[in-house]
């Protein structure tokens, strides 16, 4: 990271005024995808890997347009885009925002809390959990990911925050609101639309 030089900003001009810290409660890491599955590998096996690719892929039909998410394409967002990908980056860039520390959520989460498939719900949440602590152990003094929590059952919640914070050390937790679930009307009479 050593080509990289901060640059002077109105909110880091605005930061130096102030006596009390800046805390970003509400920062997005953009995962790279292809590091994932050498976690759902740790978690699972080849077979949780295959799992996931499968269903990654069935989520969008091949006719269905590509939704375009935030950064894509980066153009001249490239640096905005590389520094929610990069942890070390990323605690450089903080000064230029003004910020001292920031609370990092998921982006991939979203999808993984919400798999209806139990084992590749909480496979993939702990996978994810891994890959974060791994890759921001490094800047844990600017930032820290938020562990992705399966909310489906009472005891996968409990399990997963009790590896996040004990085994990896994690000091946040992202949940989810919701539980996705197929209407038994259309499961009984339309299982390939559930």
């Amino acid at each position: 990271m050593g080509a990289y030089k901060v640059q002077p900003t109105s909110s880091s001009k605005l930061r130096e005024t102030l006596d009390f810290p800046v805390i970003d409660t509400d920062g997005h890491v953009i995962e790279s995808e292809f590091v994932l599955p050498d976690f759902l590998k740790q978690v699972g096996g080849p077979s949780l890997v295959e799992r996931y690719q499968k269903a990654a892929t069935a989520e969008r039909p091949p006719d269905d347009p590509k939704r375009v998410p935030w950064g894509f394409p980066s153009g001249p967002l490239s640096l905005d885009r590389a520094t929610m990908m990069l942890p070390q980056l990323c605690a450089r860039r903080l000064e230029e925002a003004g910020v001292d520390f920031t609370t990092l959520y998921s982006t991939a989460g979203f999808r993984a809390q919400v798999m209806t498939d139990d084992e590749l719900r909480q496979g993939t949440c702990r996978a994810l959990n891994m890959m974060y602590a791994d890759m921001y152990k490094d800047v844990a003094d600017k930032m820290t990911p938020a562990a992705v929590i399966p909310m489906h059952t009472p005891q996968e919640a409990i399990a997963e925050v009790e590896f996040a914070v004990n085994e990896l050390g994690m000091r946040a937790l992202m949940t989810c609101n919701e539980v996705v679930q197929p209407h038994p009307k259309v499961l009984a009479e339309a299982p390939h639309l559930a």
